[in-house]
């Protein structure tokens, strides 16, 4: 069985090449931009690349599923609240 260190150094390094092969088209690899995209893989927080959330407010998928049942509960709460 492997060890909590060698396990995290293995897979450190699997993302490390996935990194180079999403992210670097070609172009000289930084070494410590490539450390630090293991940890933050967008290379920027343009609206292209951003969270969905933060610029066109969108909802995730469990909010829109809540909203959803609110909707269906508040029908039924809205019909017993005007007796």
């Amino acid at each position: 069985m492997n060890s909590k260190r060698a396990l995290r150094r293995y897979h450190y390094q699997r993302l490390k090449n996935k990194r180079i092969r999403q992210n670097y088209w070609g172009h000289d690899k930084n070494v410590a931009q490539l450390g630090i995209s293991v940890d933050t893989p967008k290379p920027c927080s343009c609206w292209m690349c951003g969270n969905p959330r933060k610029y066109f407010g969108e909802k995730s998928r469990q909010e829109r599923m809540v909203i959803g049942r609110d909707k269906s509960w508040g029908t039924i709460i809205s019909d017993d609240s005007s007796k």
